[in-house]
């Protein structure tokens, strides 16, 4: 765990960092975003005291880093810098083996221990272990040096914005093996970049700086739900939230009030609340919950408009509860079969309800723009 308390840092007369306070669980990934000089890189080298804080404290499990060996502290921290930052005079291996040593693995281990590395970041050692830096591309420098940064098997890794430099595509790759190691190892990493988009994608919390000052530091989704000001606001940036699907729950995009009848009504009745509502189905409830749905499909044909319902009531649906994500909705729902989609809480009452053309809308939404949100209040 990382606890920053009341940490502040100048250069010369400028002041960098203002009383920054927050905590970094164990485990966890938690991006530094913000504009360029809002502080994010010197509050990283904070912590392995490249940058030492001028006055606040820095606590590694408990401990101020301030009072622990300078060897021992940066020996215990994985650092990654942007383009790898590789020694060119070294091979693959070698740079990989200079951690290792300086780790105090014994030298018959340190080989074997370096093709684990490269094999971990999807390299294979016979291919890349001899070959120098600048026989790499831009992407596979950067997993050497990720590599690197997991060799000694540190706590803690600490990344300075580490694919801004690649194409989006590598960039998107290395952000997958990231997330994969740092779920597969358990890593605590603090991980300092500039992109909404890899923030989102990577962390577990992120923490908005500007100025000097922490202003936001909370989990993805309410960062995207609820920018703290107009500067959160402008990084979020519009319809962000609605690209990222996994974010959004049945209960923020349901209609509420949805047609409902009890089961002791006669097929008439339940006709003329379809007819009313201009809906296909009606969901019978008793006392809040769900009992089934009464699809207008299966009544058309009956003449006896006075029978009760109950032989009509069918478990022919498909319901999801109000905190299902979006993303699990639409990789799960039939949309040949799904008609009306019952909301319900966790004790099954009946909140709300999703139809298919909620959920396109929703979808769609991530496409919008000012200017054709402006073309509804028109004539087209």
């Amino acid at each position: 765990m990382i606890e920053f308390q009341n940490v502040a840092k100048s250069y010369k007369s400028k002041t960098v960092l203002k009383g920054v306070s927050l905590t970094v669980q164990t485990g966890e990934l938690v991006a530094l975003i913000g504009a360029s000089g809002c502080g994010k890189t010197t509050l990283l080298k904070t912590v392995n005291r490249l940058g030492p804080a001028d006055s606040g404290e820095i606590l590694l499990d408990g401990r101020p880093v301030s009072q622990l060996p300078l060897a021992a502290l940066r020996r215990g921290i994985g650092y990654v810098v942007q383009d790898g930052g590789l020694f060119p005079h070294l091979t693959v291996e070698e740079n990989l083996e200079l951690v290792l040593k300086n780790a105090k693995v014994p030298a018959a281990g340190r080989t074997a221990r370096a093709a684990e590395l490269l094999q971990m970041v999807e390299l294979q050692p016979d291919e890349y272990r001899m070959l120098y830096p600048c026989q790499l591309s831009g992407g596979q420098r950067q997993r050497v040096g990720v590599a690197r940064a997991f060799a000694a098997d540190p706590a803690l890794i600490l990344m300075d914005e580490p694919f801004s430099a690649l194409d989006p595509l590598t960039r998107a790759e290395l952000q997958d093996t990231l997330a994969a190691l740092q779920r597969h190892t358990g890593k605590t990493i603090l991980f300092v970049t500039h992109d909404m988009d890899e923030a989102v994608k990577l962390a577990q919390r992120i923490c908005f700086l500007e100025n000097g000052r922490v202003v936001q530091y909370d989990t993805p989704e309410n960062v995207l739900r609820s920018p703290a000001d107009g500067y959160v606001a402008d990084f979020v940036g519009k319809n962000r939230l609605w690209g990222n699907p996994e974010f959004i729950k049945a209960r923020d995009i349901m209609k509420k009030n949805p047609s409902r009848i009890s089961r002791g009504r006669s097929v008439l009745q339940a006709l003329q609340v379809m007819n009313h509502s201009g809906v296909d189905s009606v969901l019978v409830t008793r006392a809040g919950q769900l009992e089934g749905v009464v699809w207008l499909a299966d009544l058309q044909k009956f003449k006896d408009y006075r029978a009760p319902l109950d032989n009509f009531i069918s478990q022919d649906y498909v319901s999801v509860y109000e905190d299902t994500s979006l993303q699990k909705i639409i990789d799960t729902i039939d949309y040949n079969i799904s008609g009306v989609i019952p909301v319900l809480s966790h004790k099954g009452e009946l909140l709300g309800y999703l139809t298919k053309s909620i959920l396109l809308a929703t979808l769609s939404k991530q496409y919008e723009t000012p200017e054709t949100q402006s073309e509804r209040s028109g004539v087209i």
